[in-house]
């Protein structure tokens, strides 16, 4: 596919409209030196609409679609463009993070890595990542 995209980042809201989601991903821009928010909103239809219903907020979800921008004319004449996210495949990749009012994870002795971080992944570093990896298979 020539126009594609792949987003992943955690879930800030999801809103639904008939058949149609919207689900707003956050994410983080580097640009001299100072890092900024970003948004980038996700439609999705039909097929993966039950699958973005299934989201929660902070989820950290992986999507495959692509780019599209509408031109549309304003009340006053002028030009604006809204670019969106359209989704041909989205599923969460990781859980939401605990909420801080939780026990910090039991910590291994310095140099030991822990046996178990809580996070069902058996201590490997960025585990998470694996399904992404999936993905672009």
């Amino acid at each position: 596919m020539l126009n594609s995209v792949v987003v992943v980042g955690p879930v800030v809201s999801v809103k639904e409209r008939g058949s149609v989601v919207k689900v707003v991903i956050a994410g983080v821009r580097e640009f001299k030196g100072n890092a900024e928010e970003t948004r980038v909103e996700v439609v999705v239809f039909s097929r993966n609409a039950d699958a973005a219903r299934a989201l929660r907020e902070g989820e950290i979800v992986c999507v495959r679609g692509r780019v599209e921008t509408k031109w549309r004319e304003s009340k006053t004449g002028g030009e604006w463009a809204a670019t969106d996210v359209i989704a041909d495949e989205i599923r969460a990749i990781a859980p939401a993070a605990p909420r801080p009012s939780a026990p910090p994870p039991n910590r291994a002795p310095a140099g030991k890595p822990p046996a178990d971080d809580g996070w069902g992944d058996g201590g490997i570093p960025f585990a998470w990542l694996l399904p992404l990896l999936a993905l672009l298979n």
